[in-house]
């Protein structure tokens, strides 16, 4: 079995590094847009920043889990907005997932 190159495993590290930073940030899930809008530009960054389907993947289960989460906590999804949404479902789309589906807040025209 092939082991892992020095270089690979730098960059592996780098990576859970960056997921392990983004998931203990965004773990209790706020009533809040402007929490939802930071979330969801952070993890668009991430996904640019790697461009891999791993890691998106990876974004997408942590994002679906903090939705989940808040749900539970809230006994109510998130009311995100377009623009953020938009950012997060090119995540999704990369993941091979679909789309989730936007929901317009009050504030919005």
């Amino acid at each position: 079995m092939a082991e892992i190159s020095t270089d690979q495993l730098q960059d592996e590290r780098e990576k859970w590094n960056d997921l392990w930073q983004f998931r203990k940030k965004y773990y209790n899930p706020e009533d809040d847009q402007h929490y939802w809008n930071e979330l969801l530009e952070e993890t668009n960054k991430l996904s640019e920043k790697w461009n891999s389907e791993y890691v998106d993947g990876m974004l997408v289960l942590c994002v679906d889990e903090i939705d989940k989460r808040y749900h539970e906590t809230h006994g109510k999804q998130f009311e995100r907005g377009q623009i953020t949404l938009t950012a997060f479902n090119g995540t999704r789309r990369r993941a091979g997932l679909k789309p989730v589906e936007v929901v317009k807040n009050a504030n919005q025209n």
